[in-house]
């Protein structure tokens, strides 16, 4: 894909966590959101998304974490 990484997993869940993660993940890389924090709506920049082609995931981690949601077997390397 380029530079930065293959996969980036947010677990903050505020938006500079989203930006940070977002500029993080390489062109054609997975973006993993795990996390929200109270009411706040982090939002994406669909135009980066698209023209990028990263992927968006998302899985809640409260309680116990649903490990199959997020196992490494999900991506394509």
């Amino acid at each position: 894909g380029g530079e930065g990484v293959d996969v980036c997993f947010d677990a903050a869940g505020v938006q500079i966590g989203v930006d940070s993660g977002l500029k993080a993940v390489t062109a054609r890389g997975t973006f993993v959101n795990i996390a929200l924090w109270g009411d706040r709506r982090p939002s994406l920049d669909m135009i980066d998304m698209v023209f990028c082609e990263r992927k968006y995931m998302a899985g809640k981690s409260s309680g116990e974490l649903n490990q199959h949601r997020i196992n490494a077997d999900s991506f394509e390397w």
